[in-house]
């Protein structure tokens, strides 16, 4: 599958978990509306077309990435001080470790067992799993990671080549899969021990 295309299915698959209250814990750890969050999706989607350049050899996508991050600025602002230092060490982790992988495998592609959007976002997910206390933490720890790792791959690329695109379809790939799939593993992760507190009590 071409990088992109990814994106439109979980976009699609978001809109189905939303009409399924399946975000509402989400949402309200957010403080956003269910309506507010399908606006969201949707000028994500709009949005993904309108390119800005910027001095000639750097491009920025406005739907992928300027909207996620003022999205994710948002959110860290209203945490608090000792919850956003907290977020601040684990997503640097994250988005550190993630451009490493990126960079070694563009030394060794042998290493590439599967594509590299399914083996970026794999390892943000169990990365989440492990670092993130909600699923707001997985949102803020995760997206911003990503951005981390986005932003250090893209410096690497343009000493190497001259040019820059953020918010490319890879990136928008791994951004999606990994917020879905962290937020869903999270979901499960807290139905299970909330299943096995109860049975505890009986």
């Amino acid at each position: 599958m071409n990088p992109g295309y990814f994106t439109y299915l979980c976009i699609f698959i978001l809109y189905i978990l939303l009409w399924m209250n399946w975000l509402t814990p989400f949402l309200q750890q957010m403080q956003i509306s269910e309506k507010t969050f399908a606006l969201l999706l949707t000028m994500y989607l709009v949005f993904s077309f309108v390119v800005l350049p910027y001095q000639g050899s750097v491009q920025i996508n406005v739907g992928i990435f300027v909207f996620p991050a003022l999205l994710l600025y948002w959110a860290w602002g209203k945490e608090g001080k000792d919850s956003r230092i907290m977020i601040v060490s684990s997503f640097l982790l994250v988005g550190v470790n993630l451009f490493l992988l990126r960079y070694i495998i563009r030394i060794d592609p042998v290493l590439l067992v599967i594509k590299e959007s399914y083996l970026c976002a794999f390892i943000a997910i169990i990365s989440g799993l492990i670092l993130a206390k909600s699923q707001k933490d997985v949102f803020l720890i995760l997206g911003s990671g990503l951005y981390l790792m986005e932003l250090l791959f893209q410096w690497w690329s343009y000493t190497r080549g001259g040019e820059v695109y953020f918010g490319d379809g890879m990136f928008s790939d791994i951004f999606l899969l990994s917020l879905l799939g962290g937020l869903l593993l999270r979901r499960a992760f807290e139905w299970v021990m909330s299943c096995l507190s109860i049975r505890f009590h009986l």
